[in-house]
């Protein structure tokens, strides 16, 4: 009797260690995929690291769908494309920044702001070769009219 009870006692215990460690490895699992990022695959490597700071994924998968709209118009290699890209993007921050520090007039609509900064941009690199290029909006508006 004493024997059967021991053994009674024996698979006890080890039914609830077993579950006890089932019950840890799921919380486990459950906080890995609470904790879980992944990279963003719409959005090129350099454009994601550079402006990853600034402006959430949602943001920025957003933001490369209008620059490719608005830059699609152009016809551009994929290098000046992608240097089209980091310029317009860098302009927007710069443009944000001053805003913040009060030196500068507010950004409504980033997409509104970047999808205009590429198309000056777009039409520099296309006409002019240098996406740097400097086109006051007055001839720019003429041409595209």
């Amino acid at each position: 009797m004493y024997s059967l009870k021991l053994l009674t006692t024996l698979f006890s215990s080890t039914t609830r260690k077993y579950k006890r460690m089932r019950n840890k490895l799921r919380l486990e699992r459950i906080e890995n995929i609470k904790a879980a990022t992944f990279d963003n695959h719409s959005v090129p490597d350099r454009v994601y690291k550079q402006f990853k700071p600034f402006f959430s994924d949602a943001q920025l998968t957003t933001l490369y769908k209008t620059v490719l709209n608005s830059l699609k118009t152009f016809d551009l290699d994929a290098e000046y494309q992608m240097d089209a890209i980091v310029y317009g993007m860098e302009s927007l921050v710069k443009a944000l920044k001053r805003y913040h520090r009060n030196a500068g007039e507010p950004v409504y609509n980033i997409y509104a702001y970047l999808n205009r900064t590429l198309l000056h941009i777009g039409f520099n690199a296309e006409f002019y070769d240098d996406i740097y290029a400097y086109t006051d909006a007055e001839s720019f508006r003429k041409i595209l009219s």
